[in-house]
């Protein structure tokens, strides 16, 4: 990494201050939290009366949820139940068994019930996503900014966590609560840079653990998370070269530390999945929607005021109507600053935000509900790993991480404060 665009290792010496321990996290945390209610109103007033969800997959995590405690409790086999096709039983490894969400969920259930502690855990998804952003931007804008909370970083940090957390995609998503918890991303993004800048052995635990935790959230979003991660991490070995010797070990510690947290979750499906005799069968046959390229700026059709004038609109869109994929206006203007104003800066975030895009929008550009230009995605398209996937999509979940923190950077540029130099 050039000196100063992101951190510096000079920067760490001078300064033992540690982003993630600073006691403005846990305020931060609670203002999200706070604006959580208002933004999946009324999932608060609901509680103990219904679960947040709308196509019923929100009843089926909860039923896993309470499977897998009393498989616990009884010592029996978390991936084989009797309850369903009694009595041969039937095999729960393919289903998308939300492991962080259930690991939230227990200790909440204990005290309040499955119903109330399922949606408390659905709550908790929103202001840490945007925890994390904001420690993430405040991370990658430090140096120069730390000793004056209240500089233009910490403003930065703070609007990129709030666009992250009440993302429209995820906001909309509320069916799949482990494909819209994306926290673990940036902090595993977080730890890889602080890896290749500081080369500290609990850097690279930490890098291990949060790339493992987004593969327990949801294996399909280890998927979709790959090609950033991917990205990042050529950008940071790049940016720093020539890199030392040392740094080896602790970047085999940190593969070494998702796979020996991943595996014993992972290996009993790989297992299942290549022994059976028609494997293919995971693979769910039905039309995979891409996103039509008008709905990043159409307004969604929840809006109190304007939804109903919007709905015939996004009903004519590709794709499921159900999600809003509006990525609003300010948000846009104030990525659009930081690319102008601060191209050095925001390169890195305008690639990534690019590459989800193409991803989104599938093999065929739609406009308007209208099909025109092939695209490049149509090169990877029958790939069993994309397949599993299912919709392009749903790439979506994580295209509000780089514009998050584009806008962020835009932000500088709004209070007119220089980039560490």
């Amino acid at each position: 990494m050039m000196k100063g665009e992101f951190m510096t290792k000079q920067g760490f010496r001078e300064k033992r201050w540690d982003v993630v321990g600073n006691g403005r996290s846990f305020s931060i945390f609670l203002v999200y939290a706070l604006l959580t209610l208002f933004m999946t109103w009324p999932t608060v007033s609901e509680l103990g009366q219904a679960i947040p969800g709308q196509l019923g997959d929100a009843f089926v995590h909860l039923w896993i949820f309470e499977w897998l405690k009393t498989a616990l409790l009884n010592g029996d086999n978390l991936f084989q139940t009797q309850l369903i096709f009694y009595p041969t039983g039937v095999s729960l490894l393919n289903h998308n068994i939300a492991w962080v969400n259930f690991a939230l969920w227990l200790p909440l259930q204990a005290l309040f019930g499955g119903e109330i502690a399922y949606s408390i855990s659905f709550l908790l998804i929103f202001p840490l996503n945007g925890l994390a952003v904001y420690l993430f931007v405040k991370e990658l804008l430090r140096v120069g900014q730390i000793d004056n909370p209240t500089t233009g970083a910490e403003t930065a940090a703070f609007v990129a966590g709030l666009i992250a957390a009440f993302w429209p995609y995820n906001l909309s998503h509320h069916d799949h609560p482990n494909l819209i918890l994306v926290a673990w991303v940036p902090l595993a993004m977080l730890f890889m840079a602080r890896l290749v800048q500081r080369h500290r052995w609990t850097d690279a635990l930490l890098t291990g653990l949060f790339v493992a935790l987004i593969g327990l959230t949801r294996w399909q979003l280890l998927l979709m998370a790959a090609p950033l991660l991917a990205l990042w991490g050529i950008w940071l070995l790049w940016q720093n070269r020539p890199l030392p010797l040392k740094l080896l070990p602790r970047l085999l510690l940190a593969v070494g530390t998702a796979l020996l947290i991943s595996l014993p979750f992972f290996v009993p499906l790989l297992s299942y999945q290549t022994s059976r005799t028609d494997p293919e069968a995971v693979l769910v046959e039905e039309r995979a929607y891409a996103t039509d390229l008008a709905a990043y700026v159409t307004p969604g059709s929840y809006h109190p005021l304007w939804g109903e004038a919007i709905m015939p609109i996004t009903q004519g869109f590709e794709g499921n109507p159900i999600y809003v994929r509006f990525v609003g206006f300010a948000a846009l203007i104030l990525a659009g600053l930081a690319v102008w104003r601060q191209w050095r800066k925001s390169r890195f975030w305008l690639l990534a935000t690019a590459v989800y895009l193409l991803l989104a929008l599938g093999p065929t550009l739609y406009l308007a509900g209208s099909p025109t230009i092939p695209l490049p995605y149509r090169l990877i398209d029958g790939s069993f790993l994309l397949q599993t996937i299912r919709f392009p999509d749903r790439f979506n979940v994580l295209l509000g991480l780089p514009l998050s923190i584009l806008a962020g950077l835009g932000i500088l540029v709004v209070l007119e404060r220089p980039f560490p130099q």
